[in-house]
């Protein structure tokens, strides 16, 4: 008799369990969810200090994916204005993200942000024999300075400061058959350090990376001279999270941001 109830109770035991398992509903799988992600579009005189200040942001939204697209500020305005999926746009200077938006391409309520000033340098190799003391005005009159790289006045607002320089110098027409003009800021760069170029005129976080700052040096031009370089920052209409994009304009000119502007060789407006 016991040994009839242990079997019952174990068949029904068994019962029991299957009974569970077929009631137990699969469960639901986890939603994917995607990171925060921002597309910036970046004047190239950027390209030593924005991966810095991304890192830092990422401390605020961790995980946030930001990526650069860097050309000149002129060239990249024109993308924008033909529907490119950008998000914000960092200029060189303040007019180009100005007629973004007086052309309606600025997210609601965006208006446009000084977030930096810029440096214009006058950047040569070692070979110079320029004195480390010499004015900028004097030194691209150095024999030695055969081909001059600058960007193309016509987009890039480096590249009109560089003009600019020249012209209050007087030395625009005895210095226009050495200029080598470039796409943008980053490839006058690059022709200085190839060779294809004896010295340019850059922006002063190109000049104060690693890599220039062992293969030459250089000469500050003043901003009387240059004519201002006031950085502007617009948040686009077709940006996918507006208010990530805002936060990142903003942190930009926070206090943390500041102290990376000013490390990589810009000023801070005032």
């Amino acid at each position: 008799m016991n040994g009839d109830m242990r079997g019952g109770r174990s068949w029904w035991a068994a019962c029991l369990v299957l009974l569970l398992v077929g009631c137990e509903q699969p469960s639901a799988k986890e939603p994917v969810v995607e990171p925060p992600k921002l597309a910036i579009a970046a004047a190239s005189d950027l390209q030593f200090v924005l991966p810095t200040l991304a890192q830092f942001f990422r401390r605020e939204v961790p995980n946030v994916e930001v990526t650069f697209n860097y050309g000149s500020s002129g060239s990249l305005l024109a993308q924008i204005e033909q529907g490119a999926p950008f998000d914000l746009y960092l200029s060189a200077d303040r007019a180009y993200p100005q007629k973004l938006l007086d052309g309606g391409h600025g997210a609601a309520g965006a208006e446009v942000l000084t977030y930096a000033i810029g440096r214009l340098v006058l950047w040569v190799p070692n070979s110079c024999t320029a004195a480390t003391d010499a004015l900028p005005r004097d030194v691209i009159q150095d024999s030695a300075l055969e081909r001059i790289a600058i960007a193309n006045p016509k987009h890039a607002p480096y590249g009109r400061a560089g003009m600019n320089a020249l012209t209050t110098w007087g030395l625009k027409d005895a210095v226009d058959s050495k200029l080598i003009y470039a796409e943008n800021v980053a490839q006058a760069t690059q022709f200085a350090l190839t060779d294809a170029a004896d010295g340019a005129f850059i922006g002063k976080s190109q000049a104060l990376s690693t890599q220039l700052q062992a293969a030459g040096r250089y000469y500050e031009v003043p901003l009387v001279e240059s004519g201002p370089l006031e950085q502007g920052l617009l948040v686009l209409k077709q940006a996918k999270d507006p208010e990530l994009a805002k936060r990142f304009a903003q942190f930009l000119t926070s206090e943390q941001a500041k102290q990376q502007w000013v490390r990589h060789g810009y000023e801070i407006p005032q």
